[in-house]
């Protein structure tokens, strides 16, 4: 009987580790699986993440040439290797003048709501300039005072003043061509002359 017993216990033992085995197995097959799918979806939410310049030539381009690599073969697929190469920083490009357009838009939009909602306040406050007169006053100063002033200079005394501002210019250019050329004889003559000796 201790001898039968013991190949049934070990039938039995058998028997029930292997269930045990295909639970364990099964379940990683579940963990694979479910890491695969938690995987896939980080893919995703990172690719759905991507800058549309990115991601739309690849959602085009990638299933053409794989659709064109299936029906025609790798020969087409070779031949059109410039599409496959230019196609999407070409895309991309135009994504990005729509983005940088539509943008412009939007900006324009904003402005021209803010100014809408703030003309009140610029009619109120170009009638009091015109009903007070400073309207008149802030387009004599900017346009007309101008004028006056160049109709009534001293030419004389103008031409005078910029010659000279111009001969000060020129003194200064050419003192600082001397001491690039030399340099240590023109601060000895500096000094000379600060000391008074010369």
């Amino acid at each position: 009987m201790l001898r039968t017993q013991t190949p049934s216990l070990r039938m039995d033992g058998n028997f029930h580790e292997e269930p045990a085995e295909n639970v364990t197995i099964e379940g990683q097959h579940v963990t694979l699986r479910m890491s695969a799918g938690n995987m896939l979806k980080a893919a995703v939410v990172y690719f759905l993440g991507l800058d549309a310049a990115i991601s739309v030539p690849l959602l085009i381009f990638i299933p053409w040439y794989l659709a064109v690599k299936l029906v025609y073969g790798v020969e087409v697929a070779k031949e059109l290797t410039p599409l496959w190469v230019l196609g999407p920083p070409i895309i991309g490009f135009y994504i990005k003048l729509i983005q940088g357009l539509c943008s412009l838009y939007f900006f324009l939009f904003m402005q021209a709501a803010r100014l809408i909602k703030d003309l009140p306040i610029y009619s109120a406050l170009v009638s009091t300039y015109i009903a007070e007169g400073k309207l008149q006053a802030f387009l004599w100063a900017l346009f007309w005072k101008p004028i006056i002033d160049i109709k009534n200079l001293d030419y004389r005394a103008l031409f005078k003043q910029k010659f000279k501002q111009l001969e000060e210019w020129a003194v200064e250019k050419y003192l600082d061509f001397i001491e690039l050329i030399w340099p240590c004889y023109c601060r000895t003559i500096r000094f000379l002359k600060k000391a008074h000796l010369i």
